[in-house]
């Protein structure tokens, strides 16, 4: 936006900037909620008795969900 002086009054930009946000937002929640998820189900997989019957149907441990530095990098958005 420093390129774009004039576009940080334009309504329609801030909107843009708002629902980025959110959008942002969005994604770290779902991030924690299904490694919470992971982090529950591999709790069960190792406890007893539920280990046993994870054992006979061959439930196997889950891995967390891990972004890369690269993909946590911000997005352009081009105009």
């Amino acid at each position: 936006s420093e390129a774009y002086p004039d576009l940080k009054a334009n309504q329609g930009f801030l909107d843009l900037q708002a629902q980025l946000q959110k959008i942002e937002e969005q994604l770290l929640g779902a991030r924690k909620y299904y490694n919470a998820i992971i982090k529950s189900l591999n709790t069960i997989i190792e406890v007893f008795p539920s280990s046993l019957v994870a054992s006979i149907f061959h439930f196997a441990k889950k891995p967390y969900l891990t972004i890369e530095e690269e993909a946590r990098a911000r997005v352009e958005v081009k105009f």
